[in-house]
């Protein structure tokens, strides 16, 4: 999942851009069915969870 590693480097990178953080989440995560991304709401969600599970200390 490097996508997942590739968020805590954003969030390491731009750690009080919580927009940038969003907008790449959205454009780094992605499905067949949501080729564009998942939305902002969502991809906040998945911000805090990459946050919360894989780089905690960011």
């Amino acid at each position: 999942m490097p996508e997942g590693r590739y968020q805590c480097e954003t969030i390491a990178n731009f750690p009080k851009d919580d927009q940038k953080q969003i907008d790449l989440a959205n454009q780094r995560f992605t499905s067949p069915n949501h080729p564009d991304g998942f939305g902002p709401a969502k991809a906040a969600k998945i911000r805090d969870a990459v946050h919360t599970h894989l780089c905690p200390t960011y």
